[in-house]
């Protein structure tokens, strides 16, 4: 009886996890004028998750369950930015344009 017991938990377990619904978050940061943003910090709060983006602005998060967050770009050559975005599909295309930051400080 113990190991059937176990073996419905475990069973349960796995189709839960298969049924997980997640996607993948991938888009690009250019600024007003088309250049790309190499080097922006992408945060997906409050999963505070980060990615930097290359050097042709793109950026990409995977295995983000389905859900409303927030994102946050952030850099020294722009102006900070938030961008409230819902992942409902395996793939969810969030471009950023980005305005230059005119009082960045080296």
């Amino acid at each position: 009886m113990k190991q059937v017991l176990l073996f419905f938990f475990f069973l349960l377990v796995i189709v839960s996890f298969a049924n997980a619904q997640v996607g993948r978050i991938k888009g690009k940061i250019t600024m007003e004028n088309g250049t790309p943003v190499g080097g922006a910090t992408v945060t997906i709060k409050p999963l505070n998750r980060n990615a930097i983006a290359d050097e042709k602005g793109s950026y990409e998060f995977t295995a983000i369950p389905y859900g409303k967050y927030t994102l946050e770009i952030s850099s020294i050559e722009i102006v900070f930015k938030r961008l409230e975005v819902n992942v409902t599909k395996d793939e969810n295309i969030f471009n950023v344009l980005a305005k230059a930051n005119e009082n960045k400080t080296l």
